[in-house]
């Protein structure tokens, strides 16, 4: 068995089919073909037809990281099909389309490929995934720069976009801006549980615990300062330590009433006790007051009933 072997008749083609052909070579590929010789010419664009094509396909495969790259598919698939010409296609019929290709070049080729080869790919890639890993703490800052950079990286021409060049500094102080708002909550929570720490371990019954006990104590506060200081998300921060204030911590304090007489206390955080208060808003004393009372009278209620209230 012999695979098909296509033919192609034996023609002549005129300076000028030759001359079109090369010009669009040079323009087109940026280089001068390696032969004048019409059918070597003609081979010579059919290979580099197939090599852009592959270019392509592969930037297009990075859609996910690079989402304007998509605006090629189109371009890809129509580079598809021109390896697959006869010859004498690119010497007779090729140049009612030349001019189309030269458009798509100058359009969208070049400046596709200058960008993807370019510190501006690195740039985007560092904006997109940035946004993207701190969208929970972005919600913390209110940056008009946020909305101008995500305006900019949407934008399917960003690659010949003169805005594209702001990028560097609008991305420069939104995460100046969101270290900040990370710090603030971490000295926030880190005081919080420093204040936790310092009542508890001031308490007369700390003392009276075992060291095997008084190492538990200090090991989890240990443990929950070790997680707020390598959490990045300011969310993720304050709810390990509110998680610590209405769990761990109630633990801790149970464990203190562990050798004192009677029953066992059970402890119940103040925020979790509601205050009956019928107005949305404290607008002055009076109100004040009201809200007061109504609270001293809901944490007595739980007082009387045996518990103890955390702070």
């Amino acid at each position: 068995m012999h695979g098909n072997i296509i033919l192609e008749p034996q023609i002549e083609y005129t300076s000028s089919q030759i001359r079109n052909l090369k010009s669009f070579y040079q323009d087109f590929f940026d280089r001068p073909p390696a032969s004048s010789e019409a059918k070597a010419l003609a081979g010579d664009t059919i290979i580099r037809f197939k090599e852009l094509h592959d270019e392509l396909t592969a930037l297009v495969s990075k859609q996910v990281d690079y989402p304007f790259v998509t605006t090629l598919s189109d371009v890809v698939e129509e580079l598809g099909k021109l390896p697959n010409k006869l010859h004498k296609y690119f010497l007779t019929e090729f140049s009612v389309e030349s001019d189309k290709w030269l458009a798509i070049k100058e359009d969208q080729l070049d400046p596709i490929r200058h960008f993807m080869s370019g510190p501006s790919s690195e740039l985007f890639k560092e904006a997109r995934d940035y946004l993207n890993e701190q969208a929970p703490n972005l919600e913390s800052v209110s940056l008009p720069e946020i909305q101008q950079l995500s305006e900019i990286l949407d934008d399917p021409q960003c690659y010949q976009s003169s805005s594209f060049q702001n990028a560097r500094s609008l991305l420069d102080s939104i995460m100046k801006a969101v270290a900040e708002q990370v710090q603030q909550a971490h000295d926030s929570e880190v005081k919080r549980i420093e204040e936790m720490k310092e009542g508890l371990l001031a308490a007369d019954n700390y003392a009276k615990l075992s060291e095997t006990d008084q190492n538990k104590v200090v090991a989890a506060f240990e443990n929950v300062l070790s997680d707020v200081n390598n959490a990045s998300l300011i969310a993720v921060i304050r709810q390990r330590v509110d998680s610590f204030k209405q769990l761990e911590y109630l633990k801790l304090l149970a464990l203190l009433d562990r050798n004192v007489p009677g029953p066992e206390p059970t402890y119940i955080p103040a925020k979790n006790i509601p205050v009956p208060f019928n107005k949305p808003t404290i607008d002055n004393e009076e109100d004040l007051d009201e809200y007061l009372a109504a609270m001293k009278k809901a944490f007595l209620e739980n007082i009387n009933a045996g518990k103890r209230i955390s702070t």
